[in-house]
């Protein structure tokens, strides 16, 4: 039976743990167990040698940590990787490393393995099963950033990326993205290449990333941006030429009434699993806030929330944008918008914001004098 079944390497250092994990995966219709290693070291050559389908890892771990074997696995044979940590505010830096190095996702080991099995356990195999459609390139960094993106084959039914020349240029007030899986090292990645005095506001949403985790990007995005970058609070007023992060513990909306700027609504999550912030609720707000003055952007991400949103941005008047094959962890948010065929351009990561400044017609100061 194990057969028709993906394989699984389990690298923990804790027996308990790696018996639950065993139990879980074995007892699903997708998984099996194939070997398990009790650190980082091991996990790597067992990784090397069996080629498995995906790998669940801890963090912290005797020989090599977790962050370490990710970045050899990814040199050596790109694999998709679930770390598996009890995430707390001090465990964050390095779940964060570890998906800056390469890991596909990150699930919530359980305080204690008997508090909320089922849940841990469904949220764990979806997580398997949305790796087994990882672009393993781009987990490895891979990109060629060098052109355009080219018209893909017909079978992908993917429109070749107008040029954003071809297109009549907004004055875009604001520019929204989305992401989930794969999102916080593309936004990292992506965020840097904005401007100095770019003039519109950037709202950025990260599906299912906790607060902690999206605090560390943004102290990170802080060092390296142009624009200043605050984490979202309740009803704040959108800034022009500031970066609002958005965590998964909030759905979010952009609202415009009275007030002559926008402003940005936080709804707590309830307890179900739909993934948080909803994008189609964000990016649909955004077009009825900023009518013919938005840019969506739908970036890496499992399931296809996102495109309904962005669809709607383009029927407003706004520009919608949507990460290339090639870079995207995970294509399917992506292709659901391609596949509406409401996407203006289709651009590896490094060119994003290439794109929105020609979709925008806004030209740094220092192209400008260069001129």
């Amino acid at each position: 039976m194990s057969e028709a079944k993906h394989a699984v390497v389990i690298v923990d250092d804790s027996p308990v743990v790696r018996t639950l994990l065993k139990h879980i995966i074995d007892g699903s219709a997708d998984f099996f167990v194939a070997a398990q290693a009790g650190d980082g070291l091991e996990g790597v050559e067992l990784i090397k040698k069996l080629r498995p389908a995906v790998v669940t890892m801890d963090v912290q771990m005797p020989r090599m940590d977790g962050p370490s074997a990710i970045q050899e696995i990814m040199r050596e044979c790109p694999t998709p990787i679930i770390v598996c940590s009890v995430l707390a505010f001090e465990g964050a830096p390095v779940v964060l490393k570890s998906l800056q190095c390469g890991a596909f996702d990150f699930v919530t080991k359980p305080k204690s393995v008997l508090s909320d099995p089922n849940q841990f356990a469904q949220l764990l195999i979806g997580k398997l099963r949305a790796a087994l459609s990882a672009n393993r390139e781009s987990l490895a960094g891979a990109e060629d950033s060098s052109a355009a993106a080219p018209a893909p084959s017909p079978a992908r039914s993917e429109p070749a990326s107008k040029e954003p020349s071809a297109l009549a240029p907004i004055a875009a007030e604001l520019v929204a993205f989305g992401a989930s899986t794969g999102g916080p090292k593309t936004i990292l990645s992506v965020l840097p290449h904005f401007p100095a005095g770019f003039p519109a506001a950037i709202v950025v949403a990260l599906q299912d990333v906790p607060t902690p985790i999206l605090k560390l990007i943004a102290d990170q995005l802080a060092k390296v941006c142009k624009l200043p970058v605050d984490m979202a609070t309740p009803d704040r007023p959108i800034e022009r030429g500031r970066i609002l992060l958005v965590s998964g513990e909030h759905h979010a909306m952009v609202i415009r009434g009275a007030e002559r700027d926008p402003i940005l609504k936080l709804i707590e999550k309830n307890q179900s699993t739909e993934q948080s912030p909803a994008l189609n609720g964000l990016f649909s707000s955004v077009a009825v806030a900023c009518p013919g003055k938005a840019v969506g952007v739908l970036l890496t991400g499992t399931g296809k929330d996102g495109a309904l949103g962005i669809k709607k941005i383009r029927q407003s008047g706004g520009r919608t944008i949507a990460e290339d094959r090639r870079t995207a962890v995970v294509f399917d948010k992506p292709a659901a918008a391609i596949a509406l065929d409401v996407v203006d351009l289709v651009l590896p990561s490094s060119r994003i914001v290439e794109g929105i400044l020609k979709l925008t017609a806004y030209e740094p100061a220092d192209a400008a004098a260069a001129r």
